[in-house]
């Protein structure tokens, strides 16, 4: 990834393909700003997996490719960054295919600040709580945790 000119580097932030994180993102913008730094926001999304099977005429129905995927990832991060900050904001986003741990991982390996979003908790709240104790302790830059607003 390319240094930002200024020298203040990037401040990430994980948006919820989801939720759209919109208290993360308001304050990973504000961050940037007082940092004088670029905003990335990233947006992680997995291919659904297609059972296969066999001796079964295919869906009438055809369902997106990849690439059709791909690109509606792109724009609903884009369209969810301009919701929350603006249509004059200047953001790089980023909607990425993979597991979330290793795309913020790998996305904030040349930023300043990982901004994210309290995920919902599954009901025996554990899960989400193990996973960004995890990221946080792999992250090479720190880690900032936004509850919901």
């Amino acid at each position: 990834m390319v240094e930002n000119p200024r020298g203040a580097g990037y401040v990430v932030v994980g948006v919820s393909p989801t939720s759209g994180s919109p208290a993360a993102l308001r304050w990973a913008a504000d961050e940037a700003r007082r940092r004088g730094a670029r905003l990335r926001a990233i947006s992680v999304w997995q291919p659904s997996r297609q059972s296969a099977v066999t001796g079964v005429r295919p869906p009438l129905v055809t369902t997106p490719t990849l690439e059709e995927r791909q690109a509606a990832a792109a724009v609903h991060l884009t369209n969810t960054v301009h919701e929350q900050l603006g249509l004059d904001a200047d953001v790089e986003c980023h909607a990425l295919i993979g597991s979330v741990e290793e795309v913020l991982l790998s996305a904030a390996a040349d930023a300043s600040l990982l901004v994210l979003g309290r995920v919902r908790e599954d009901p025996a709240g554990v899960r989400a709580g193990r996973k960004i104790y995890r990221l946080m302790a792999r992250c090479p830059c720190p880690v900032v945790v936004v509850p919901n607003a």
